[in-house]
């Protein structure tokens, strides 16, 4: 098993950190549109640690996806891809990362600012990131909810742009990044 990329497939890091860090992020949409409309119970305090903590699991794993992206190759694009293609995937790919940070950044934030503590499935506190303010958790409860909808965007367009390459232009854009593929 192969860790690093190569220029024509990525590692085993890069795909665990990918689908490890989807599987948890596509699900914490629904799992966030669902617990905002529970009634005030332990069912709900519970779930919103649980969204809260993987959340932050997701903040420490793009983190480090991002610094393995800085120190590792990243697979070329098929030869016959257009300049708009390239350009389209890299704008998607830094859309997904700037709200792979923005997402728990503005949830620890809207905690924080609501007085609410923050832990990692219950192990540990993390510190307040912001001081108590009503009207700031407020901004960051609206910026956190529109964030949510516009990564439910971006991530349908990365979805239907892997199975636009790999059903329609039937190249290795999509194959490369599932775990059966060799590097």
């Amino acid at each position: 098993m192969q860790l690093r990329n190569t220029t024509s497939s990525y590692g085993a890091l890069a795909k665990i950190l990918h689908w490890s860090m989807g599987i948890i992020f596509i699900g914490l949409i629904p799992l966030g549109l669902w617990m905002s409309g529970l009634e005030s119970s332990d069912l709900k305090w519970t779930v919103y640690g649980l969204h809260k903590s993987l959340g932050i699991t997701i903040l420490g794993l793009v983190a480090l996806r991002i610094g393995w992206r800085l120190i590792n190759t990243t697979p070329r694009m098929p030869v016959d891809s257009a300049s708009w293609e390239i350009r389209a995937a890299k704008l998607t790919h830094l859309s997904l990362y700037v709200l792979m940070l923005a997402m728990p950044l503005s949830g620890w934030v809207m905690s924080s600012a609501g007085g609410h503590a923050v832990t990692f499935f219950s192990l540990f506190g993390l510190p307040e990131i912001v001081e108590k303010n009503p009207d700031l958790g407020k901004l960051a409860w609206n910026a956190h909810g529109y964030l949510g909808y516009v990564a439910i965007g971006f991530i349908s367009l990365h979805i239907l742009a892997a199975l636009y390459h790999h059903l329609f232009k039937r190249d290795d854009i999509l194959t490369r990044m599932l775990p059966s593929k060799k590097p």
